[in-house]
């Protein structure tokens, strides 16, 4: 009986199946990381989207307040403006303000909750969120033709024309805070 040679014996040897398992491997990673990172923006895009409406929500309940202070037949920024701070939270119901010391947007008193039945975030009751928002409120002033937004007090003798409301709304993320700014410039051009 006669053995064939060694060297002609056909197959793959360990070092070609280690370099394919190489290959593999580092596409598999790859995919993975893809993956990944494809998740995290998908959370990241849901937060911002929520907090934007958020924000927005917030400056078209002022305007709304605004509005139905000249329909009650009001002082068009009656329940807008407090002497001792520019910085508020919205009551459960949207229509009025609780005005706070400026702190961060993540204090406590801005964390938003979710009502389950109704799905309506609002400052005060439901589950906790991880949503926060702070209304600003600074008063616009009018100075002969000079436009000036008051950010450390009142108007004083300069008259009160409309104010700027920054709606800022920050939510955590497993990494870090994020946070979505809307500001406008709301008159009472009655």
């Amino acid at each position: 009986m006669r053995l064939k040679p060694f060297h002609n014996q056909r197959g793959q040897t360990i070092i070609e199946v280690m370099a394919a398992i190489f290959v593999i491997t580092i596409g598999m990673m790859g995919a993975l990381a893809l993956t990944v990172s494809n998740l995290r923006n998908q959370r990241i895009g849901a937060g911002r989207l929520v907090s934007t409406q958020l924000s927005r929500e917030g400056i078209e309940s002022v305007r709304a307040m605004r509005d139905t202070n000249w329909l009650q037949e009001e002082t068009w920024d009656n329940g807008l403006t407090s002497p001792t701070s520019h910085c508020a939270v919205l009551d459960a119901s949207g229509k009025s303000l609780t005005f706070q010391t400026c702190g961060t947007v993540t204090d406590a008193v801005y964390q938003l909750s979710r009502d389950p039945a109704t799905g309506v975030y609002n400052p005060t009751s439901g589950d906790p969120t991880r949503y926060f928002r702070r209304l600003t409120l600074h008063p616009i002033c009018l100075n002969g033709t000079t436009e000036t937004v008051a950010t450390s007090g009142t108007c004083g003798s300069d008259e009160s024309i409309g104010l700027e409301v920054t709606s800022e709304t920050a939510w955590n993320d497993v990494v870090s805070v994020h946070t979505a700014t809307v500001v406008e410039k709301i008159y009472n051009w009655r």
